[in-house]
């Protein structure tokens, strides 16, 4: 996960940059793996987030 992300980090400015920031995150949802003793912290911060921006999109086009 870590090499996945400084690839991401040193090529900010090519143009495949959303590729690789979609590949970093995606390949970061993993990293419930390696959390002891279980993963339903760092699932229930990840809903948390994803309610979080989920809000603010159905806040933003209310009404429309």
């Amino acid at each position: 996960m870590e090499a996945v992300n400084n690839v991401r980090e040193n090529n900010r400015k090519v143009p495949q940059e959303n590729h690789l920031a979609m590949l970093a995150d995606g390949v970061g949802t993993l990293g419930w793996v390696a959390i002891k003793p279980g993963p339903d912290k760092y699932i229930g911060e990840v809903l948390g987030g994803a309610q979080f921006y989920g809000n603010k999109i159905m806040t933003t086009f209310k009404g429309q």
